[in-house]
């Protein structure tokens, strides 16, 4: 492992020592890491990074001074499955982390780009990855529901990922 990255229970991550994993995977021979650096039981910034260990090839910071937050929303994927996501706009481009939980999941966890409504890359995390911990959101049912822990993440229930195309979710959910 190289100075300056954290591994987490599951592998490896591109997190720095000091930063909690909040969600970490890997993606064909890369990993997309969601970061969280806390200070007095508070999130002072969330951090996604997208590369390999000792090269970060794209990262978006959210810190209580820049006034750039991350999104989240949870969606049904049928009748015994919902997916979580958390996302950020980076110009044209929306980051998506998403992941899976129920039985009728086709997989876990993954990574999708978007450039407007076309989807760029949609990759399912490898079998190693961290999902969400419950630092930026204790997720239930809906994103109504779900209680945040920070004001650096914000409901985008009104704005509406369409997981059906990524999940491969039958229209009707």
């Amino acid at each position: 492992m190289l100075a300056g990255m954290a591994t987490s229970v599951s592998g490896q991550t591109l997190c720095k020592p000091q930063e909690e994993v909040e969600f970490s995977c890997p993606v064909n021979q890369k990993l997309v890491s969601l970061c969280v650096t806390q200070q007095a039981d508070s999130v002072t910034q969330i951090v996604y990074r997208f590369g390999v260990l000792g090269k970060v090839e794209n990262e978006y910071a959210a810190t209580l001074e820049n006034g750039k937050v991350f999104f989240f929303d949870v969606a049904p994927a049928g009748t015994f499955a919902s997916i979580r996501q958390v996302w950020f706009d980076k110009g044209p481009y929306r980051y998506m982390m998403t992941e899976c939980l129920g039985r009728a999941c086709p997989f876990e966890a993954g990574l999708t780009v978007y450039n407007e409504e076309k989807i760029l890359m949609n990759q399912r995390c490898g079998e190693s990855a961290k999902t969400f911990s419950v630092n930026l959101v204790e997720f239930s049912s809906s994103a109504a529901k779900s209680t945040l822990k920070t004001s650096l993440i914000k409901s985008g229930a009104d704005i509406g990922n369409d997981v059906t195309r990524i999940y491969d979710v039958p229209e009707a959910f």
